[in-house]
């Protein structure tokens, strides 16, 4: 994964993070999401009825899944992914509470490529990029601002 895209698998990670945190997503992780660590899936742990993330490392497919809570706590996002790419518009409705919520391909008046992510009431304008990738990120960093706030350091005194 190049720099840019980790950066932006960064971001969306960080936002999902807050957003899970406000009750806005069920869970950062869709199964099958590819991870820095490996893809994901939901198991049931033997002995247990309660369903686990465990990831299979992409490095070594022989070895058996493994589920690290910890580890997967600090998992990135892999948006070169496509699998991972495609999963990052059902986060984003669910954040936005838009199942219909969808990503514009136009031109800005300069004449070059943008692209709009729209959610919400009437179908606003939530984050743009020069990709769908770009404008569904700023989506989910609206959303996270929006109804994630983070802290506002107290002034010193």
């Amino acid at each position: 994964m190049d720099s840019a895209l980790l950066s932006l698998s960064t971001r969306a990670t960080r936002a999902l993070a807050r957003l899970q945190a406000a009750g806005r997503v069920k869970s950062i992780w869709l199964p099958g999401m590819l991870t820095h660590l490996g893809r994901l899936a939901r198991a049931i742990p033997e002995g247990s009825d309660v369903a686990s993330w465990i990831y299979v490392a992409k490095d070594y497919p022989g070895l058996e899944p493994e589920c690290d809570v910890e580890k997967i706590k600090n998992c990135v996002l892999d948006l070169s992914d496509p699998l991972t790419a495609a999963g990052l518009i059902v986060l984003v409705r669910e954040a936005w509470g838009d199942d219909c919520g969808f990503v514009q391909h136009g031109m800005n008046n300069d004449g070059q490529r943008l692209c709009w992510a729209r959610f919400g009431t009437r179908a606003r304008d939530c984050g743009q990029g020069a990709t769908e990738l770009e404008a569904l990120v700023a989506a989910l960093e609206y959303a996270a601002e929006r109804w994630a706030p983070l802290p506002v350091p107290a002034p010193a005194a």
